[in-house]
């Protein structure tokens, strides 16, 4: 009998909470659904480096809201810029095939089939190695700061302070601030919907001192 009771009571409140909704409430806020998740960083995590991009194409960036500290995120996230065509390959020179690492093997109806195999020792091995490795995917290059303290030295990722940077997921857009000694730093980054592009724009008195700069640095491919 109570479980009964339970079950009605139950089904009361379920057809209670799906009446219907007045014309005009049912509609959803979809860029307020989406954008509630945002994601936001107000410290330097290297585990939670934020990109752009478009599917084809990605940049990740730093705190500074660009690729200004690599080396710091070397063991988190690493910051690069790659793209679904940037490719490379180390020179080939031993002349390796696929073929030198071929072993046949019999299948269930007896006929015989080439498979490529992994190798330890000898001319196999070094093709083996060498065609895992190549090709792979190039890292295209950084664009990133180089921020200067008031003495002249080089900043680091410690003299950043008041830190906030969010990620648009109705957008898309990186917008990065932060401050260099009191000095205020503001950085929105956008990527292409469609090309391998990105654009972003630098706000802060440190332009004017000469105390920020935009860097290039365009790496050799590592596998």
């Amino acid at each position: 009998m109570i479980k009964h009771l339970l079950v009605i009571i139950f089904l009361c409140c379920l057809f209670a909470c799906t009446g219907e909704q007045e014309p005009g409430n049912s509609a959803i806020n979809r860029r307020a659904l989406v954008s509630r998740n945002n994601v936001i960083l107000n410290a330097v995590d290297t585990l939670g480096a934020l990109s752009v991009g478009n599917g084809e194409f990605a940049f990740t960036v730093d705190a500074t809201g660009l690729q200004s500290f690599p080396e710091d995120y070397e063991n988190g996230i690493s910051l690069g810029t790659q793209s679904q065509w940037g490719w490379h390959s180390y020179p080939n020179e031993g002349h390796y095939v696929t073929e030198d690492v071929l072993e046949e093997f019999e299948t269930c109806n007896d006929k015989s089939i080439p498979v490529a195999v992994q190798h330890s020792e000898g001319r196999k091995g070094a093709a083996t190695h060498w065609l895992r490795a190549n090709p792979h995917r190039l890292h295209l290059g950084l664009i990133g700061l180089e921020l200067l303290k008031e003495n002249g030295e080089p900043a680091t990722l410690d003299n950043l302070k008041k830190i906030h940077q969010e990620l648009d997921l109705w957008t898309g857009a990186v917008t990065s601030t932060y401050n260099l000694e009191g000095v205020p730093v503001r950085i929105a980054l956008y990527g292409h919907q469609e090309k391998d592009m990105i654009a972003f724009q630098v706000e802060s008195p440190l332009l004017a001192q000469g105390r920020l700069k935009v860097k290039f640095r365009f790496p050799y491919g590592k596998e």
